[in-house]
C-alpha cells in the first residue's frame, strides 16, 4: 500500500517544530516506510509543504483497512493545525473539530477476488464411440460466478493429449480474444477436431486460469466428468468418449474338413465381438476367398453380407456378429490353401478375443486383426499297369492285353477315366471287366475311352483288352493304356503304361525252276524206269 502524508505551512512564519505520526493501518500490513523519516521533520518554509512518501505491505485482510496521519506541534514552536486550503481537501473531509483537523485517514475496502467456472461438454448428443473421419464436437463454457468483473483469465485445451496422432489441430471459436464477463454472464468456446486414427478411449481436458481469482464448481451446469474435490480439480473439466474395439476370428463351421478338391463346399465362420465399452457401430471385413480357389457366399442372419464394404453392426459391448459363409472350391488344389480374413482397423481398436482364440493364434499388435484358417488335400495317386499275355504273336491269333487301375491313396479317387490307344497294326475285338463287356467311347485320335467312375481308397480293377493281328509283315506293336481323374494328383508317373508285342510272318514257297527240253526227256526215263522198278518190287513181295 502507498500514500503520501502533505504537510503545509499554512501560516506566515516558517515551521520548524512538529511531529508526524501514523498508524500503519492499525497493524494490518507490515513495517511502514517513508521517504523522508517521519521523525526527520525538516523546516516548512512559509507556503511550502513537505511531502512523506510511505509505503507498507499488506498482511491481513478482515475488513476495510484504514490509515491515518497525525500532525501536532512540538516543544516550544506551537502553531495551529489548520485546515488545508481547498485546492487541496483531506481525504476523510472531516475538519469539524480541531481534533478532526489535525488527522487524516484513507481507506481501502477488501479485494474482491473474481469468481469463475468452467464447463466441457459434448455439442448436442454425446458420442458412445468414434472412428476415423468422425468429426468431435465440444463446448467449453466459462461462466462469472462473482460479483466483480472477470477480466484475467485464459483457457487451455489438450486436444485429446491422451491419444497418438487422434486428431488435427482443434478448431476453437471465440478463443483469440477472451472478453470481460460481468457478473452472472457466461462465454461458450465451441470447439471441433478431425479423428485420423483410433487407439485408446479419448480424454479431453481444458483448464481455466484466474490470476489472482478464484475457480469454483459452476452453480448451473455440472462439470461433466463431475469432480471438482480439489481446487486443481475444479479448474478443469473433461469429457470421454470409449475407443471402439474389437476382436476378430475366424473358424470351421463345425468338424474341420480333412480335405478338399475342385467341387468341395467349405463352410467357415467369421466373429467380430465388441471388445470396448461404447457401441460398435460401422466395421469392414475383408476376405481372400483362399487365394481365389473358392467362390463365396456370405450372410448375416440370413442377409448377403458384402466383404470390402462399411456394414452397420451396432454392437452393443460384449454382442458378436457372426458372418457364415460356404466356399465352393472352383480350381483344382494340389497343395494347402489358407483363407485370411481381415477386420480394418479404420473402424476399430482391434484386439486379441477375450473369448475363444484366433484359429492362427497370432494375437499380435500388427496382425490382431486377421485370422486365417486353412486345409490341404489329403494326396491322391492313380496308377495303372497293361500287360500281354505273350510277346510274340502269329498271324491269326488274337492278342490278349490285361489293365490293372489301382487307387494308391487313402481317400476316394473321383471320376477316373482309362483310355487305350491300339497301335495301327491291331484290330480291337472286345474290352471286358469281370467277363462282362464294357462300353467304351472312340475317340478321334484313335483311342477308345473308358468311364471307370470312383475309386475306393486301396481299390484296384481289373480289365482285358482282345485284339486282331491285321499286319502282313513282321514288326513290333506298342500299345499304350492312360488314367486320369479331374482332381490334381501328387505324381503323374505310374499314369500311363506300354506293353509290346511282336508279330511273326511265315516265308513264302519259293517258285519253281522252269525246265530245259534235255531235263524234260531225262526226267521222263527216271520216273518210267521207277515205275518199272515199283512194279516188279511189288510182284516179288507177293
Amino acid at each position: 500500500m502507498k500514500f503520501d502524508i502533505i504537510v503545509t505551512n499554512e501560516g506566515t512564519v516558517p515551521v520548524t517544530s512538529y511531529t508526524v505520526t501514523d498508524d500503519n493501518f492499525a497493524g494490518a500490513t507490515g513495517a511502514l516506510t517513508c521517504t523522508p523519516a517521519l521523525a526527520t521533520t525538516p523546516a516548512i518554509a512559509v507556503g511550502a509543504a513537505v511531502t512523506f512518501a510511505c509505503s507498507s505491505t499488506v498482511t491481513a485482510v478482515t475488513t476495510e483497512l484504514v490509515n491515518t496521519a497525525t500532525l501536532a506541534p512540538k516543544g516550544t514552536d506551537p502553531f495551529n493545525v489548520v485546515p488545508p486550503k481547498s485546492n487541496n481537501p483531506q481525504s476523510d473531509g472531516n475538519t469539524s473539530t480541531p481534533a478532526d483537523i489535525a488527522k487524516d485517514s484513507i481507506k481501502v475496502a477488501p479485494f474482491v477476488a473474481p469468481k469463475a467456472s468452467i464447463v466441457k461438454k459434448w455439442s448436442g448428443i454425446a458420442p458412445t464411440s468414434y472412428k476415423v473421419g468422425d468429426v468431435l464436437s465440444f463446448d467449453i463454457i466459462i461462466t462469472n460466478e462473482g460479483t466483480v468483473d472477470l477480466v484475467s483469465y485464459g483457457v487451455s485445451e489438450d486436444n485429446f493429449a491422451n491419444s497418438k496422432a487422434i486428431s488435427l489441430p482443434l478448431s476453437c471459436a471465440n478463443s483469440n480474444t477472451l472478453p470481460v464477463l460481468k457478473p452472472g454472464t457466461a462465454l461458450t468456446i465451441k470447439c471441433s477436431t478431425t479423428v485420423l486414427s483410433i487407439e485408446e478411449d479419448l480424454v479431453n481436458t481444458a483448464v481455466l486460469t484466474t490470476p489472482g481469482g478464484t475457480i469454483v464448481p459452476p452453480t448451473k451446469t455440472p462439470q461433466s466428468d463431475g469432480n471438482t474435490s480439489t481446487p486443481a480439480d475444479t479448474a478443469k473439466d473433461s469429457i470421454m468418449v470409449p475407443a471402439p474395439k474389437a476382436s476378430i476370428i475366424k473358424k470351421w463351421t463345425g468338424e474341420a474338413p480333412t480335405d478338399v478338391a475342385m467341387g468341395s463346399v467349405l463352410r467357415y465362420e467369421i466373429l467380430v465381438k465388441n471388445e470396448g465399452t461404447g457401441v460398435l457401430s460401422t466395421i469392414m471385413l475383408t476376405d481372400d476367398s483362399f487365394g481365389g480357389f473358392t467362390k463365396d457366399l456370405c450372410a448375416v442372419n440370413g442377409t448377403a453380407f458384402t466383404f470390402g464394404k462399411e456394414y452397420m453392426a451396432n454392437l452393443s459391448p460384449a454382442m458378436t456378429l457372426v458372418v457364415t459363409c460356404e466356399a465352393l472350391v472352383i480350381k483344382d488344389v494340389t497343395s494347402e490353401i489358407v483363407n485370411v480374413a481381415t477386420l480394418d482397423k479404420k473402424y476399430a481398436k482391434v484386439v486379441p478375443p477375450t473369448t475363444g482364440k484366433q484359429s492362427d493364434n497370432d494375437t499380435t499388435p500388427s496382425s490382431v486383426n486377421i485370422d486365417s484358417i486353412k486345409i490341404a488335400p489329403q494326396p491322391l495317386d492313380i496308377g495303372v499297369v497293361k500287360t500281354v499275355a505273350k510277346g510274340t504273336y502269329k498271324l491269326g491269333e488274337i492278342v490278349k492285353y490285361s489293365i490293372a487301375i489301382t487307387n494308391n491313396s487313402k481317400i476316394v479317387a473321383p471320376l477316373v477315366t482309362m483310355k487305350d490307344k491300339l497301335p495301327a497294326g491291331l484290330t480291337l475285338v472286345s474290352i471286358t471287366k469281370d467277363g462282362a463287356k464294357v462300353d467304351y467311347v472312340n475317340q478321334a485320335d484313335g483311342s477308345v475311352l473308358i468311364l471307370v467312375g470312383n475309386m475306393n481308397p486301396g481299390q484296384m480293377l481289373s480289365y482285358e483288352v482282345m485284339a486282331n493281328i491285321n499286319v502282313t509283315t513282321p514288326q513290333s506293336l506298342t500299345n499304350v493304356v492312360s488314367v486320369a481323374t479331374p482332381r490334381g494328383e501328387t505324381t503323374y508317373a505310374n499314369n500311363e503304361s506300354k506293353a509290346t508285342i511282336t508279330i511273326e510272318v511265315p516265308a513264302p514257297m519259293p517258285m519253281p525252276t522252269p525246265r530245259t527240253g534235255g531235263q524234260i526227256a531225262i526226267l521222263s526215263s527216271l520216273i518210267a524206269f521207277a515205275a518199272v522198278a515199283f512194279v516188279v518190287v511189288r510182284r516179288r513181295v507177293r
